[in-house]
């Protein structure tokens, strides 16, 4: 047969507040002389100032790809302006 475990006791939120405010006021010497452990160049975010100069370059023949693009769509022909620019003399001389 399985055990039964054990529940605690609920706690009335006035009961739980005066435990997490005497938990905070509470120092203990060890805690408050602790210092934060030094971080390391790669997680302090220093980075080789060549990797960012190649990261904007790119990013910039990026952009300048997509605008002519953009401004080369903007420019075009509509896909029946060549239809309707045809000479007509070409029909009648196939007669």
């Amino acid at each position: 047969m399985a055990k039964r475990r054990k529940t605690a006791a609920k706690q009335t939120p006035k009961e739980a507040a005066k435990k997490t405010a005497k938990i905070s006021t509470k120092k203990s010497p060890a805690t408050a002389a602790h210092k934060p452990a030094p971080q390391s160049p790669a997680k302090a975010g220093g980075r080789n100032p060549d990797v960012t100069v190649q990261a904007l370059a790119i990013a910039v023949v990026i952009v300048i790809a997509l605008t002519g693009g953009y401004l080369y769509n903007q420019n075009a022909k509509p896909a029946g302006a060549a239809l309707e620019a045809a000479p007509a003399t070409q029909s009648a001389d196939k007669k």
